[in-house]
């Protein structure tokens, strides 16, 4: 009995989550970075509006942020997973770079991704489930509603002497668009 258990835990740990093939929210981004040697973090704010297609493999953003020492601006972005391009234009500047990711990296969570039981939320009682993973040297702790659809993300970790948190909460999503 005990052998049988653990096969049908192994099959709960490594169910994965993809987003609907369509969607979009209203997210808001805080992020914090602090460098080796520093005591007091970087701190960057971002609101934007994100639409999220998977049959067309790609994804736009528009938005504002707050920057450390209250500096704002604006940006707009689409990430085009066919071409592989990134297109971001900030404060009225474009930049053009190579997206490295596979589509599938950001489209659903890993497949050794840790679910936690289901969690309600609310008078509605908002079913949420968590998932925990790695992924490039951050822990991530990525919230889903019944259908995968986005809830929050948070993650954390330190890369090239910096230490990284970021925090994101969607205010609102709608699927097909």
């Amino acid at each position: 009995m005990f052998s049988l258990t653990v096969f049908f835990s192994l099959i709960l740990l490594s169910e994965q989550c993809c987003f609907p093939s369509e969607w979009e929210a209203d997210q808001l981004v805080t992020t914090a970075t602090k460098s080796a040697g520093k005591t007091v973090p970087t701190v960057s704010k971002a609101m934007l509006k994100l639409s999220w297609d998977t049959p067309l493999r790609r994804y736009a953003s528009s938005g504002t942020y707050i920057a450390n020492g209250g500096y704002t601006g604006n940006f707009r972005s689409l990430a085009d997973y066919i071409s592989n391009v990134l297109y971001e234009v900030v404060d009225g500047k474009c930049n053009v770079t190579r997206i490295i990711k596979s589509f599938s990296n950001v489209t659903c969570t890993p497949a050794n991704a840790q679910k936690s039981s289901p969690v309600y939320l609310g008078l509605n009682q908002l079913q949420i489930t968590q998932y925990t993973y790695q992924q490039y040297g951050m822990t991530v702790y990525a919230n889903y509603a019944t259908g995968c659809v986005p809830v929050s993300y948070s993650s954390y970790g330190s890369s090239a002497n910096k230490e990284y948190v970021r925090i994101t909460r969607i205010l609102a999503a709608a699927q097909e668009i």
